[in-house]
């Protein structure tokens, strides 16, 4: 299905992201459930390594980096509950109670994220 030769090394979550979108058209939904979780854990893991520098960096136009950290944060916290979400709808569609089990959770940290946002309510659903 996949031919080696032309694949290439993924390094952001938004390439993992794309990936998946790419899987869940073609109906590869297990494909595209990996590639959404591995999106996330990238997701997860930048905003960790920003966290750290932002710690680490000196108090010089501290509170221009502060509103910089908070916008991005704000972004990333919404590009997880898309990502949830999408978990989730993959889940769904692959079926059996495993995957409705961790369905249900994976809606409710999405709704955790931010309980107004509707398409967290609906996969919950």
């Amino acid at each position: 299905m996949n031919d080696p030769t032309t694949m290439t090394t993924i390094t952001t979550w938004q390439e993992y992201k794309n990936q998946a979108k790419d899987n869940y058209t073609n109906e590869n939904y297990t494909q595209a459930l990996i590639s959404y979780q591995k999106a996330l854990q990238k997701l997860q893991e930048e905003e960790e390594h920003q966290r750290q520098g932002n710690n680490s960096n000196d108090n010089s136009n501290s509170n221009s980096n502060n509103r910089h950290y908070q916008h991005e944060s704000t972004r990333k916290v919404m590009e997880q509950q898309i990502l949830l979400s999408n978990s989730v709808a993959c889940r769904l569609k692959i079926g059996g109670l495993e995957m409705a089990v961790v369905a249900v959770e994976e809606a409710k940290k999405c709704i955790n994220l931010n309980k107004k946002w509707p398409k967290a309510h609906i996969r919950l659903a």
